[in-house]
């Protein structure tokens, strides 16, 4: 069962790797202190959703509307079994299945 909240409150900063004039967002989820590659999102019921904020633009004409922005929720996809996040891949310590070396005598 997913419980859904009246309200959702959305931690963002300033996008510090944007250049201006690029495509890259204003405002990103702030980062995780734990892991600082990764940005936090916000949870929508049993989802979780990646965070940015856009220059508002005229939909018509695309041109920019000072004072007015755009904010897109983006679902993230959910990681397949045995992948980790950030494409690191946990080393197996205990069923590994490395081909032993068998022992011939002793080799001088």
């Amino acid at each position: 069962m997913s419980v859904v909240k009246d309200t959702l409150y959305v931690d963002i900063e300033e996008n510090t790797e944007r250049v201006e004039g690029d495509k890259k967002p204003i405002f990103v989820g702030v980062r995780n202190e734990k892991n600082p590659k990764v940005k936090k999102g916000v949870k929508i019921g049993d989802d979780w959703y990646s965070v940015a904020v856009f220059q508002g633009k005229d939909f018509e004409t695309g041109d920019p509307i000072p004072g007015r922005l755009t904010i897109k929720l983006e679902k993230n996809k959910p990681m397949q079994q045995g992948q980790s996040q950030g494409g690191y891949q946990q080393r197996s310590y205990g069923n590994n299945n490395f081909q032993k070396k068998q022992n011939y005598g002793n080799f001088r």
